[in-house]
């Protein structure tokens, strides 16, 4: 039996009322239950580029798509050093949620729709006014 170990992206790209058109980048590999994100990598792309929207990865089978207490404590970190809204993206077998944290004291509101295709690429459908 393959034993498996939690995947981390940094995700970039741009939203469009209320569609997020995004690619995920730069995969690190972790434990069963823990993973961390280059936060290296995208610290030097928000410097750059100002167009990280927030982070992916993969939770174990049958633990849901719904972010954990470090989770959303992580995402609150982030919204805070980079000072915008950011998506936390769980995917869990063939489930994906994404989940945007709109600051350093937001618990995350669940967006409405994730679809994934090949290559990384991702769309979330969120609200027109902020969602």
């Amino acid at each position: 039996m393959i034993e498996f170990r939690e995947r981390a992206y940094v995700v970039t790209g741009e939203r469009r009322g209320p569609f997020w058109l995004l690619q995920r980048h730069v995969v690190q590999s972790g434990q069963r239950s823990w993973v961390e994100a280059n936060w290296q990598w995208a610290l030097a792309r928000e410097e750059k580029l100002s167009d990280v929207c927030g982070f992916y990865h993969t939770h174990p089978p049958l633990s849901g798509v719904r972010p954990s207490a470090r989770d959303r404590r992580t995402m609150r970190a982030w919204c805070l050093a980079f000072d915008k809204p950011l998506l936390c993206i769980i995917a869990c077998g063939d489930d994906v949620q994404s989940t945007l944290f709109r600051d350093e004291n937001d618990n995350g509101h669940a967006l409405p729709r994730t679809q994934r295709f090949r290559r990384g690429a991702l769309v979330v459908i969120g609200e027109e006014n902020g969602g």
